[in-house]
């Protein structure tokens, strides 16, 4: 029997180590069953790619973002939450190209798009000089009486085969519910909920990956069962999908407890008593098809800084890999969803550092 090579990114959590003069979050894409092909398949680098020191990064940021225009289809359907969105910045500040990273439907992924391309930045510069930057814009749709709910975070895929090579179409909500208002409590909290969708678009099986509180997971649980999909496909045949979810409730002290101070980290502990953040939600990196044919592989080190509603933001390569790869860490890790660090009862932004590993197998 031939044994194919596979080129994956396999997530989990090897350790997490607080340093100065930063966070760091060291995460690892190895697991039992890939212990042994990893130990016999150390990293390589690509021919000709000698290491280089790489000089210090500092990332684009944002001078003025329009607020994105939204669909009747979207405000019909009541939905709110964020498009993630990647952005390439010229070194001019300049928006040059957009792609989708990751959508809420409903009309609102275009329009996402389209707000992206009107945003205007400060230059990133690498080694003090101006240069172009691919960055992660999490673009975030509201309604005046939405109310406090908000889809944070969301994976939708086809299931099939592991082995399986047939086109894949994951599903897409087309019939959305809020939670009850009354569920959200004045600080707010979340529900990670997973789901499945069958071949006809309804919703069953559901599990609580993570919650803040009870009564959120009871009320996140109740509105998901009215949710409807188009169903996933499979070469253009209806198939069953699943769903990852991150529902978000803003309460009415959220603004409140929001400082605009980023915190750094002290010796073995956060300073000023700063809690750790605590990852709830997380997407599994990709490789490049750049990084595929040339089958390179090996490990990059992201600095970021998770901000007070648990996203992370202002990505920087501290340690790059090329072949496409930076880029698809910046894409997965910008998913990621974090309890915040906080400072009694006020969440902070925490800067953090995070290692991504792709490995041939």
């Amino acid at each position: 029997m031939q044994v194919r090579k596979r080129l994956r990114a396999i997530f989990s959590i090897r350790s997490l180590v607080w340093l100065a003069p930063c966070v760091l979050l060291v995460l690892s894409t190895s697991s039992p069953l890939d212990v042994a092909a990893s130990q016999a398949a150390a990293p390589q680098a690509a021919p000709g790619n000698a290491a280089v020191p790489p000089k210090v990064e500092v990332a684009p940021s944002i001078v003025s973002k329009p607020a994105p225009e939204y669909t009747d289809e979207g405000r019909a359907a009541r939905i709110q939450g964020s498009v993630l969105v990647g952005a390439e910045i010229d070194e001019q500040g300049q928006v040059e190209n957009v792609r989708l990273i990751r959508g809420l439907g409903f009309g609102l992924d275009k329009k996402a798009l389209e707000s992206v391309k009107q945003w205007q930045f400060k230059p990133g510069t690498r080694g003090g000089v101006a240069a172009k930057f691919y960055v992660p814009c999490h673009v975030d749709f509201r309604l005046p009486e939405g109310g406090p709910w908000q889809i944070d975070g969301n994976i939708l895929v086809a299931k099939s085969p592991a082995d399986s090579r047939a086109a894949k179409t994951p599903p897409e909500l087309t019939q959305y519910a809020s939670p009850s208002a009354e569920a959200c409590t004045n600080k707010g909290g979340y529900v990670a909920l997973r789901l499945d969708v069958d071949e006809r678009g309804s919703v069953s099986n559901f599990s609580v990956i993570m919650f803040s509180d009870e009564r959120l997971a009871q009320a996140a649980i109740a509105a998901a069962r009215s949710w409807k999909f188009k169903p996933a496909e499979l070469d253009h045949n209806a198939a069953p999908g699943e769903s990852r979810v991150v529902l978000a409730c803003d309460g009415p002290e959220f603004a409140l407890r929001a400082p605009e101070s980023i915190s750094r980290v002290g010796s073995g502990t956060l300073a000023g008593g700063i809690s750790r953040p605590q990852l709830i939600f997380n997407v599994e990196p990709q490789f490049s098809e750049e990084a595929r044919k040339a089958k390179h592989q090996g490990a990059t080190m992201l600095r970021i800084v998770i901000d007070q509603r648990g996203r992370p933001i202002e990505f920087v390569t501290v340690r790059p890999l090329g072949f496409g790869l930076d880029e698809k860490a910046f894409e997965a890790v910008a998913q990621w969803r974090f309890i915040p660090g906080m400072k009694g009862d006020l969440p902070v932004k925490v800067s953090a550092m995070i290692e991504v590993n792709f490995k041939l197998l």
